[in-house]
């Protein structure tokens, strides 16, 4: 053993004598004591005959231990001092501290295009919104060559070739598109506009329907008059400004009066509601104007609408209610066309009329369905 553990040994073991001489010098003492006490004297004499002097034992500083590297370790067969006591065991080194593993980062989900709808089905737009034009055919609109509607219109729209009116005067139409049937006033060109029409009022309707869903409807009226008037008293020349055949809710009893709302002559009006129908004045539908008048008119209105639409998921459809001086399907042959996100634009070919409007809707809103819209089919075929 190296010089440094004997010296370590020596010193352990002088501490361990001299303790234990430390108790017989003790018990030494106590004897020493009663003997004096029964002599009357002589106790440290007899002590230190007794307890011989113990030495002063000089303690060192405690030996490191020292390890032993791998590569010193004595080989076999060579002498080695041992030591009393074992060596002590190498401590054990700690464990490196391992650095939590950071949690990976989130990828944000990428904005998903929506789907396509699938062909048959209808999409569900959250606002719906007829705007409802005025007594002109199909031929003589295309004749006319309205710059707006064909050249800023049509190429954003899916535009309908084949789209009809289903009776003869507007009153009836109007009837159509709100509650799937003429309420038995269309005659073939002999109907009237009478005010109130026979059989007034009604029940059974969009209106109805949509509220009783929880969904909001709401009619927008340019110069609106008061509930059951049958005319402005505001004349355009031709005749009143705005009439009642062109309200329909007014004549129906399920609707209430809060459906209808003033809507600013000109001005973009508010289409936030479910289902919105916009009933312009007699000289904005053109009933009682021109084409081109009823053009400038839709530069002015339609825009502002679509912009609305685009980012909240509307569907615009621009009709006219019926064709002056054409009785084909009814009601002569007509415009229509449909704006909005989920709309493919392009010409399509397939026969539509107020039924097939009004079905459409209904489906898309899961409302039941009415008068006449059973039998007919939704629009299909244009959807994205």
């Amino acid at each position: 053993m190296p010089a440094q553990h004997a010296n370590g040994a020596s010193n352990v073991e002088n501490h361990y004598f001299s303790h234990f001489q430390i108790q017989r010098f003790y018990a030494a003492c106590a004897a020493a004591i009663l003997l004096a006490g029964c002599s009357g004297g002589g106790g440290a004499g007899a002590l230190s005959a007794i307890v011989p002097k113990a030495p002063v034992v000089q303690l060192g500083p405690t030996p490191t231990a020292t390890m032993t590297p791998k590569s010193q370790v004595t080989p076999p067969g060579s002498q080695a001092s041992a030591s009393p006591f074992p060596s002590p065991s190498p401590s054990a080194q700690p464990s490196p501290r391992t650095s939590a593993t950071p949690l990976p980062t989130a990828t944000p989900t990428p904005t998903v295009a929506p789907t396509p709808t699938p062909s048959g089905l209808l999409p569900k737009p959250n606002h719906v919104t007829l705007l409802i034009m005025e007594n002109q055919n199909y031929s003589l609109l295309m004749a006319a060559r309205p710059p707006y509607l064909l050249n800023a219109l049509k190429p954003a729209a899916a535009w309908f070739t084949q789209a009809y009116a289903v009776a003869h005067k507007s009153q009836p139409n109007y009837f159509a598109l709100f509650s799937g049937t003429t309420e038995g006033l269309s005659g073939g060109g002999q109907a009237t506009d009478a005010c109130p029409p026979a059989g007034a009022p009604y029940s059974g309707d969009i209106a109805a329907k949509a509220i009783a869903q929880g969904l909001t409807f709401v009619g927008q009226v340019e110069d609106e008059l008061a509930w059951g008037q049958c005319n402005s008293t505001t004349i355009d020349g031709p005749g009143p400004i705005q009439v009642n055949r062109h309200t329909p809710w007014v004549n129906f009893s399920d609707v209430p009066l809060s459906a209808m709302h003033s809507w600013t002559v000109g001005s973009v009006p508010d289409v936030s509601a479910n289902i919105t129908f916009l009933i312009p004045n007699q000289m904005d539908n053109s009933h009682d104007s021109t084409i081109t008048y009823g053009d400038n008119y839709l530069s002015k209105v339609v825009p502002g609408i679509l912009s609305y639409d685009a980012s909240h998921n509307g569907l615009l459809i621009v009709l006219w209610d019926e064709a002056d001086a054409d009785n084909t399907n009814g009601g002569g042959h007509i415009a229509m066309l449909f704006f909005g996100p989920m709309v493919k634009p392009g010409e399509y070919g397939q026969n539509v009329n107020h039924y097939s409007v009004l079905r459409s809707i209904e489906d898309m809103y899961g409302l039941a369905h009415l008068g006449l819209t059973g039998g007919v089919s939704p629009i299909t075929g244009i959807w994205r």
